[in-house]
């Protein structure tokens, strides 16, 4: 059912487009197992000024140095995110140790 939703929908967004609001922060997913990872920062994002961000807080650096870029811009920056990179790859190990 899911793949069959998923195609539909890709189909309207491409006969008709799709507008997304300015304010609403969105990046596209690249990185393989990161839907976890991309939908914290598509949470946190937009919800930051609801949010207490520590001062050193690499989430809070990466959405306020991502905020004007595109989507995928976004994504490519996010791909080369050192301490984003190390906090996805460290979870997702646990994740699977959790799960064996």
């Amino acid at each position: 059912a899911l793949p069959i939703f998923r195609a539909e929908e890709e189909a309207k967004i491409k006969a008709h487009g799709q507008d997304v609001e300015s304010s609403v922060y969105f990046m596209t997913q690249t990185i393989r197992n990161a839907c976890g990872t991309i939908g914290l920062i598509h949470a946190v994002a937009n919800n930051k000024d609801k949010l207490t961000f520590e001062s050193d807080s690499a989430l809070k650096k990466f959405i306020e140095e991502s905020l004007l870029m595109n989507p995928e811009e976004r994504a490519k920056f996010l791909e080369k995110d050192e301490s984003i990179r190390v906090t996805h790859e460290s979870s997702a190990q646990e994740g699977q140790i959790g799960r064996a």
